[in-house]
């Protein structure tokens, strides 16, 4: 049976877009601490109807608690950190079309995956619907992998850590750990250049 992925229940997803994922370890480069990526906070990002956009980033810099009256932006740091951290890697997407082998996991409970004999247009519809009605996002890019092979593979005896994936654009951060939070960092400014 395939390990089973398991979509994290916040409003944001993992810009797919920007290749700013980083996870920082402790200073003997083994315990997770902390990641930090740029998200996307669907509800806020209301694109122009048929224009297809190029969005350019500016660099936000390191992760900073955002300040009053920065919120409601749709692009945002965001700061996840690891509680009783065991292990953190960082690994290079599995090849140009995939971030990780999707074969090797099973994604039936994420919202936003494309379902047998739906058409894209109808996966857009129900994700958008799943959205506004719960306001958390279909398709995070932040699992926990529920049935993980690296817990029973380095820590059999721990039954309270938690294998966590947030996947980035070019790499994948796996983390083990008890449990995780998150906090809005800086908005981040993008350039919107439509196409012809």
């Amino acid at each position: 049976m395939k390990p089973k992925l398991i979509p994290a229940r916040v409003p944001w997803n993992v810009s797919a877009h920007a290749p700013t994922l980083e996870l920082h370890l402790s200073k003997d480069g083994d315990v997770p601490l902390f990641a930090s990526f740029i998200g996307r906070f669907e509800l806020q990002d209301a694109p122009s109807q048929g224009v297809e956009h190029h969005r350019t980033y500016e660099d936000p810099g390191p992760f900073r608690t955002v300040a009053p009256g920065e919120e409601g932006a749709p692009y945002h740091v965001i700061g996840v950190r690891f509680i009783g951290g065991f292990r953190g890697r960082l690994t290079e997407a599995f090849d140009e079309d995939q971030v990780i082998d999707e074969s090797a996991f099973d994604g039936s409970s994420i919202p936003g995956s494309l379902l047998r004999n739906e058409t894209i247009d109808q996966n857009f519809a129900r994700r958008d619907r799943y959205l506004r009605e719960t306001g958390l996002s279909p398709d995070p890019g932040f699992y926990e992998v529920e049935g993980s092979q690296w817990v029973a593979e380095v820590a059999s005896e721990r039954t309270d850590l938690h294998h966590y994936i947030i996947l980035g654009l070019e790499e994948y951060a796996e983390v083990l750990a008890e449990g995780w939070e998150w906090e809005l960092g800086q908005p981040v400014r993008l350039t919107e250049l439509a196409r012809n």
